[in-house]
């Protein structure tokens, strides 16, 4: 099977595909993409079934607020964390777990997560980062893990490499900083990943995310679902009707297909 194909203006700019034209500010939008084939952006009639799982809430994240999201679509299990301090400081994090199955062994699952903010206009500094674990099967069969950040609609490194799996006792670590952005009043931040899973049982767990961090909080390092500082208060997504009306119809749709591509490998 080939492998993924990773460039730096490619993986988060087929992401923002999925989330269509851009729209007024939101929080956490969510999107989780099949794609049969090892490109990005992932072309539409290669999309298995659509996008498989996409959440778009109403809200703007303001000041010492924070979004804590979890979700289950097409094996990949996690929880994505935003959070705003101050205005100023923002944070972008992402955790879970990709598991390869029967109906999708060999295809390449696009995670990713879209954050609008309230921040203070100026020059402030941007990183991203990406921890990886592959299991043994990953390992062998070269599995892959890619992740990049978007800040402003500008699109950060890619983090990764095709096969990485098989390196380092499948622990794939790596980070990029010092991107220098000037930000308004409403700022975003798009964070994806690419999963590569070779076989069933190939397994990927991962952290990874962009943010500007407050060097008075946890040392700099980001603000997680278990790590939310005193005085932050917890916001929460609320959907939008068109989002619920359209979701329900695409998982049947991608359930049908499922069924369908299980049969066929039988």
């Amino acid at each position: 099977m080939g492998k993924h194909i990773f460039t730096p203006f490619g993986l988060l700019a087929g992401l923002t595909l999925f989330f269509g034209q851009a729209r007024e500010a939101k929080a956490l939008d969510v999107a989780v993409v099949i794609c049969d084939v090892s490109m990005f952006s992932c072309p539409e009639n290669d999309i298995v079934a659509g996008s498989l799982f996409q959440y778009i809430p109403n809200n703007v994240l303001g000041a010492n607020k924070y979004i804590v999201q979890s979700f289950s679509a097409d094996g990949y299990t996690g929880t994505f964390v935003t959070a705003d301090s101050g205005g100023k400081f923002i944070y972008a994090w992402g955790t879970g777990t990709a598991v390869a199955n029967a109906a999708d062994a060999g295809l390449y699952l696009d995670v990713s997560m879209r954050q609008t903010y309230v921040t203070q206009s100026g020059k402030w500094t941007f990183g991203e980062s990406l921890n990886a674990n592959c299991n043994a099967a990953a390992q062998g069969d070269a599995s892959s893990i890619a992740a990049q950040g978007q800040v402003i609609g500008t699109n950060l490194a890619v983090l990764g490499a095709p096969g990485d799996c098989g390196n380092n006792g499948g622990n794939v670590v790596a980070s990029s900083n010092g991107y220098q952005f000037t930000l308004g009043t409403r700022s975003q931040m798009l964070a994806g990943v690419s999963f590569q899973l070779g076989a069933v049982g190939d397994t990927i767990t991962l952290p990874f995310g962009d943010d500007f961090p407050n060097p008075d909080i946890n040392n700099g390092d980001f603000i997680t679902n278990t790590s939310i500082p005193a005085g932050f208060t917890q916001q929460v997504n609320t959907p939008e009707p068109s989002t619920l009306a359209v979701l329900c119809p695409g998982l049947c749709a991608m359930a049908l297909l499922r069924k369908r591509l299980q049969r066929a490998r039988v």
